[in-house]
């Protein structure tokens, strides 16, 4: 029994370690490239008003995503975004998503 169990132990850890697959690799995309920088943005609203922000993009997660950063530099910013853009491989498209907050004084 005892050595059977010493057998099945390193099998089981043999075939736990070898599940694990390697990392993807770094995400290369010269056109994702043009969004790694500082940013000054104009959005224009349905009411007509302009809302200008700053915006900070850079590669992140290993170099998986673009993280663009909104009002990264603004004194007391109305809003601020996490916006993550990146390539998913089964389906061969980009994917973003995000992530917002306002302040309080804006609502």
């Amino acid at each position: 029994m005892k050595t059977l169990i010493y057998l099945l132990i390193p099998a089981f850890l043999l075939t736990i370690a070898s599940a694990q697959a390697p990392p993807p690799p770094e995400l290369k995309d010269p056109f994702l490239d043009n969004f790694v920088g500082d940013w000054r943005v104009e959005r224009k609203m349905g009411n007509g008003r302009i809302a200008e922000s700053t915006v900070h993009g850079e590669w992140s997660l290993k170099h998986h995503y673009i993280q663009l950063h909104y009002g990264f530099a603004d004194k007391s910013p109305d809003y601020e975004a996490l916006v993550f853009i990146g390539f998913v491989e089964p389906a061969r498209c980009l994917w973003c998503g995000f992530r917002r907050a306002r302040s309080r004084q804006a609502r």
